[in-house]
């Protein structure tokens, strides 16, 4: 009987381990070689992105071809929502992903072990959505982006409450100036008291990274909170 119990015993630690093992990682990041015409998947972020060919196109200035770049279009979808992009090595922001171009191939040649008219993309969890995440915010899905340009001397309306709500959080704003940026307006699952309505959060991309950002509410009149207020203090949103 001892010995019973303890290869029993045994057995039920080998599958509380293999149980363990079998669990899903978080998601970070991933790179996908996408060859021309084909589509990928990432499936932990629900997103999906095909690759309609990639080549070299003219950039005009003044009327006249100047430079030339290489392009890939993609289309990436999720769920209901899709973009379209045609040579962006920006990143570009769906659901809770972020899609980086990392390489475009427009040679009739594999290079780079990327195959011809071929492209590389880096594909991670929103850093905007972690951001939230740090101050203990649910977000649930990203609304849009906007370009928020950043004047040389950031005083004055509408700035003064931008810097205050950034400044709670250790970050200078000034740090800013001069810059076209992209903001992303994220619903967060958390809703107003008095409104019942959700809270939107702006957060401020700055090559691909959460630099800073926002709460506010879709009644009007409450202005604006920093990201780390507490959340017993929107009691009047």
């Amino acid at each position: 009987m001892k010995h019973g119990l303890t290869a029993f015993a045994m057995v039920a630690i080998l599958l509380l381990e293999a149980g363990c093992s079998s669990q899903p990682k978080e998601f970070t990041e991933k790179k996908s070689v996408i060859a021309s015409g084909k589509t990928v998947r990432i499936k932990e972020l629900g997103i999906s992105i095909t690759n309609k060919g990639c080549g070299r196109k003219w950039i005009a200035e003044n009327g006249k071809p100047e430079s030339e770049i290489p392009y890939c279009e993609l289309i990436i979808k999720h769920g209901d929502s899709s973009l379209f992009t045609s040579a962006a090595f920006a990143p570009l922001y769906i659901g809770e992903a972020q899609v980086r171009m990392d390489k475009i191939n427009p040679w009739g040649r594999e290079e780079d072990s990327v195959p011809a008219g071929g492209c590389r993309v880096v594909v991670r969890r929103s850093p905007a959505f972690v951001l939230l995440e740090k101050y203990g915010w649910s977000p649930e899905k990203m609304l849009g982006e906007t370009q928020l340009q950043f004047p040389d001397t950031l005083k004055g309306l509408p700035f003064v409450p931008y810097a205050s709500a950034t400044q709670a959080i250790g970050f200078d704003i000034n740090s800013l100036a001069g810059q076209i940026l992209p903001v992303l307006k994220i619903q967060l699952k958390e809703k107003g008291k008095r409104s019942g309505t959700n809270i939107w959060a702006h957060i401020v991309m700055d090559d691909g990274e959460a630099t800073t950002g926002w709460l506010s509410s879709q009644v009007s009149t409450p202005g604006l909170a920093p990201l780390n207020i507490s959340k017993d203090k929107l009691g009047n949103w």
